[in-house]
């Protein structure tokens, strides 16, 4: 698979001019531009890699020294049984972390059902004597408007006496006078 500049450089951790410098000293086969990107081969990123060496001037002691440190790695670290020992404690730890947050939510949660409860048992008592003022208001009221019906009904009887009873007769020129006063 075929490599541009920038990741081969990034790769060997040089720049990108590197690169280019040590390109321009491979055969035409192994290099390819597309466009205005340069693609290297398998075999010129592996010469590119030879040359670099070359230039740091990696041995076999380094490459020794490598490998040793890759074995001391690998036997420090845990193995792969370890590493799932360890996961299913860490899971076990947090099962029962969860576990006791749940038990402090439940706790909670009841406590908080019955001050609820006792705050809604209120608010129904409060509404029921509020219902029951509103009754005796409402009785007030009624009564209020019987008495009034009754005293209008008793003004118009009185009223109604008072136009049943006819005027006395009067002649033409006491009718004139009585006319004269009024205006």
């Amino acid at each position: 698979m075929s490599k541009t500049i920038k990741q081969i450089a990034d790769e060997l951790g040089v720049s990108k001019d590197r690169v280019k410098y040590l390109v321009k000293k491979l055969p035409s086969k192994w290099v390819e531009k597309r466009g205005n990107i340069t693609y290297i081969n398998t075999d010129g990123e592996r010469n590119i890699y030879m040359l670099e060496e070359k230039k740091w001037g990696k041995s076999d002691e380094i490459t020794h020294i490598e490998t040793e440190l890759d074995r001391v790695i690998s036997t420090h670290l845990p193995t792969e049984e370890q590493q799932k020992d360890m996961e299913i404690e860490r899971l076990k730890a947090r099962v029962a972390e969860l576990e006791r947050q749940l038990e402090y939510e439940r706790a909670n949660s009841e406590e908080k059902q019955a001050l609820l409860k006792a705050w809604n048992d209120e608010q129904i008592q409060q509404f029921n004597r509020i219902i029951e003022d509103n009754k005796k208001l409402l009785q007030l009221i009624d009564q209020e408007q019987q008495l009034h019906l009754r005293s209008i009904e008793s003004k118009d009887k009185g009223l109604a006496i008072e136009e049943k009873q006819p005027e006395p007769k009067r002649h033409w020129w006491q009718r004139r006078r009585k006319e004269q006063t009024e205006e």
